[in-house]
């Protein structure tokens, strides 16, 4: 997919390198023994001021690093109440989330060599499931709360694996290691739905023709036709 708008506001705050610690070690395998040194970083990346590590230093490091702790027990915490969309949470440090979305109207970017105009269509119910950094999307069949039976469908999209798995292509993601879920999950629409759909990866997954079907969908009022959704022979189990 290619870029389409400013996302930066979605993105974590930049962080340079300031500062850097040396630590020395003895050999003694039963007694070992460190020695820290701390020294700033130039603008070009070198090592400037280089001396022992003081109190106040060694107090401030671990103040810095409870924060980093904190900021990693935000990560995929809901703020109030499960959202009902919600079906799975893994919140470790690789953590991922499964969710889903109604069928609903929305707005889709194509790329001019699709030739399918941009514009407003109606998509059918969605499972999303997505990390840090990957976003697989899955379609259903019926609007109704997915179990972990619930059949899953390929996604009628362009820039989708076979797996699901969706290429992003110059997209850049960043997501912040404070999301909270909300904020997580209407990142990762965003990213998804704000890009343009440049090309067919898998080439069945849709039982017709994947451009004449959103060439006859964008600007009209259309129920998408889930008719022709493809199997993909896996259920919710399959992907937690």
């Amino acid at each position: 997919m290619e870029n389409l708008i400013d996302i930066t506001s979605d993105f974590g705050r930049l962080f340079l390198p300031r500062k850097g610690l040396i630590f020395y070690g003895t050999e003694e395998p039963y007694k070992e023994e460190f020695y820290i040194e701390a020294f700033d970083i130039g603008d070009d990346g070198t090592p400037l001021n280089i001396k022992p590590l003081t109190v106040r230093e060694s107090s401030r490091l671990a103040k810095l690093l409870n924060t980093s702790g904190n900021l990693h027990q935000a990560f995929l915490k809901p703020k109030g109440l499960l959202p009902d969309n919600v079906l799975y949470i893994n919140p470790e440090e690789e953590g991922f989330v499964i969710w889903q979305t109604g069928q609903r109207n929305t707005r889709l970017f194509f790329k001019k060599g699709l030739d399918v105009n941009c514009g407003k269509a109606n998509i059918p119910p969605l499972i999303w499931k997505a990390n840090k950094n990957e976003v697989f999307v899955y379609a259903l069949k019926k609007n109704v709360k997915a179990t972990e039976n619930t059949a899953l469908f390929h996604a009628p999209f362009f820039n989708i694996y076979e797996s699901g798995s969706v290429c992003m292509g110059n997209v850049g993601i960043d997501i912040a290691s404070d999301s909270g879920l909300k904020e997580f999950m209407a990142a990762w629409e965003r990213y998804f739905f704000n890009s343009y759909f440049s090309h067919s990866i898998y080439g069945n997954s849709t039982k017709s023709n994947i451009v004449q079907l959103w060439q006859g969908l964008i600007n009209t009022n259309k129920k998408f036709p889930v008719s022709i959704l493809q199997p993909n022979r896996l259920t919710i189990k399959d992907i937690l």
